[in-house]
């Protein structure tokens, strides 16, 4: 486990960091159900077990914010939600 991700786990707290999504596709036997964000570095890039019916709400360039235990360096996703611009869309959805 990365230094960044480890801190986050234990010194973090709720947080929540906005991100734009890559693709919806792809991911591996250990991270199915992905959903992949641009311009972040690959492994730390990519949310995994997001339920199908919201992956097919996302396409490349939605904004997502995603709540979770962390810090600014990263965090541990537990809700995700779409978002256009500044203004919040919808509500979150826990996974």
């Amino acid at each position: 486990m990365a230094a960044p991700m480890l801190m986050a786990l234990l010194a973090g707290q709720q947080v929540e960091h906005r991100f734009i999504v890559k693709n919806t596709v792809g991911g591996w036997r250990g991270c199915r159900r992905t959903v992949t964000f641009q311009d972040l570095p690959l492994i730390f890039d990519r949310v995994c077990g997001v339920p199908d019916d919201f992956r097919k709400q996302l396409a490349a360039g939605t904004g997502v914010a995603v709540k979770g235990r962390g810090n600014r360096f990263g965090l541990y996703a537990e809700e995700l939600r779409i978002i256009v611009k500044t203004d919040q869309i919808g509500d979150f959805i826990s996974f």
